[in-house]
């Protein structure tokens, strides 16, 4: 069984399109190539829970609401 690092809160991983942040973030250009790009956000055991339960809308309500950043593993 993994273990998080001591101090984080998270213990799940939220891998989705860019929460929150400007669109033109969303992809970069390789040469050719437009690769769009996911994030891959630390949640905790209640964020995973009203994700699953309540949807993902939900869930970017409690960010938008939060003083933390999405991206502290840290946060309560």
């Amino acid at each position: 069984m993994c273990k998080t690092p001591a101090g984080w809160n998270a213990t799940a991983l939220l891998i989705d399109e860019l929460r929150g942040e400007s669109e033109s973030l969303e992809q970069i250009q390789v040469g050719q190539e437009t690769i769009p790009l996911l994030w891959v956000v630390p949640i905790t055991p209640y964020e995973a829970d009203l994700i699953l339960n309540q949807g993902i809308e939900d869930f970017d309500v409690l960010v938008e609401s939060s003083h933390f950043s999405i991206i502290d593993p840290c946060r309560s």
